[in-house]
């Protein structure tokens, strides 16, 4: 009955182990099912390739790029920066320009000293700068320096971001900055100073967060900012 399949299903997740806790556990004509994203079939990971990328179109379509030129990535030092440099580098781009506040790696224990050495070995430009995008001079100077060293900008991916954690009662002028100005301010420089420079874009990619949808406990300046 009812009770007796509820109570073996209670019994089997209390003797489940999991390397992660489940907050939420359905049970559907016997199968056990939690949140998960899985990728749709379109965007299956290829295979054999030398980065763990989604599967995209060859290099001669594909419109992120044509041509000689660069592409900047913002936060291009941290996680998302390097898969995005490692996607646009198997789609056959030379030049890609890495900025962050520090010029450089500064996460320990994620791997991604090691890729970005795997990137600078596989035959790509791959060009380290320091850029603080919450700071107007900072985006243009970075923006200069691009074009005169590395050729005509055809794509900007702006995956920078900062957090400052706290409640909102603990919140003041300085805190939201910190955070907002980085992601909203400076996605508003890279698109002033690339508009008023006329670069001819192939792309203009911002990222966000889910935060910003579901926001997170202690985050309401992170959610704002994406």
């Amino acid at each position: 009955d009812v009770l007796t399949e509820l109570s073996r299903q209670l019994e089997a997740e209390m003797n489940t182990k999991s390397s992660s806790s489940q907050l939420d556990v359905a049970y559907l004509g016997g199968r056990r099912l939690v949140r998960r994203l899985t990728p749709s079939p379109e965007h299956a990971i290829k295979k054999n390739t030398s980065f763990p990328i989604n599967d995209m179109e060859s290099s001669a379509e594909s419109p992120l790029w044509s041509g000689d030129g660069a592409i900047l990535i913002t936060g291009g030092l941290g996680g998302l920066g390097i898969v995005t440099a490692e996607a646009l580098v198997d789609m056959g781009a030379r030049c890609i320009v890495l900025a962050s506040r520090s010029g450089k790696v500064k996460y320990d224990g994620q791997g991604l000293q090691e890729r970005l050495d795997a990137l600078q070995a596989s035959g790509a430009r791959v060009v380290l700068e320091q850029c603080d995008t919450g700071d107007e001079e900072s985006v243009v100077g970075v923006l200069e320096r691009v074009r005169r060293e590395c050729g005509p900008l055809r794509a900007v991916v702006h995956a920078a971001g900062v957090l400052s954690d706290g409640l909102l009662r603990t919140q003041d002028g300085e805190s939201m900055r910190r955070v907002v100005d980085p992601k909203a301010m400076g996605a508003w420089y890279l698109h002033k100073h690339t508009t008023e420079a006329e670069d001819a874009l192939d792309a203009f990619v911002v990222y966000s967060s889910v935060a910003s949808v579901f926001g997170n406990v202690g985050q309401g300046n992170y959610s704002a900012a994406n």
